[in-house]
């Protein structure tokens, strides 16, 4: 089981993750969302607890780095990294996302409420990716690295640690590494960041 809390403005959002219902610590919380393997006898178990099915959801995620280049061909508007323009974003995002399950918490759809949401998501992404027509912002993309990336990119920065060690200790006096600046540049920016 995984429980989480995020804060919106005057919002307490604990979101679960679990197996199977069971009676979880919801205390302090506005809203509570919960996310359960599809099951009709689940369904059943959580509305006689009082929770009410709203929406299915889909985790999906894209290799960006495995795009086919006939793909890249078909891309006609050039995307640009930015950290300015947040109000747009949100805007155009609160629009976009009118009716998306991530940002509504209640049964109902509820605009308010959604906009603090999406405003705690933009807080957590420091720059996006960003479109123009004629200056006219007209689609975002905001990158988040997960703790399991995170976690996964820390683990490989030690691994590489502990093999430039064992490396050194096998032959004291040989060069540490027979890198180029590039591979160089990204080890040091990992050492960096997850370490």
């Amino acid at each position: 089981m995984e429980r989480t809390i995020k804060k919106y403005g005057n919002i307490t959002l604990i979101n679960i993750v679990s197996d199977e219902p069971m009676e979880w610590d919801i205390s302090g919380a506005t809203h509570v969302r919960v996310s359960l393997p599809p099951s009709p006898k689940s369904a059943v178990i959580m509305q006689h607890m009082g929770y009410q099915f709203v929406d299915r959801m889909l985790n999906v995620s894209v290799n960006l780095k495995k795009i086919d280049d006939n793909l890249k061909k078909a891309i006609r508007v050039k995307a640009v990294l930015e950290a300015g323009r947040r109000e747009e974003i949100l805007e155009l995002a609160i629009k976009s996302f009118a009716r998306d399950r991530r940002f509504h918490l209640e049964a109902e759809y509820n605009d308010e409420i959604a906009a603090q949401v999406i405003k705690g998501y933009m807080e957590e992404v420091p720059e996006f990716y960003i479109s123009t027509n004629k200056g006219v912002l007209t689609g975002f993309l905001g990158l988040k690295e997960s703790e399991e990336e995170k976690n996964a990119a820390r683990r490989q920065a030690q691994a590489s640690i502990d093999g430039i060690e064992k490396e050194e200790e096998k032959a004291p006096d040989a060069p540490l590494l027979n890198l180029d600046s590039n591979r160089l540049r990204l080890y040091e920016e990992m050492l960096a960041r997850y370490l």
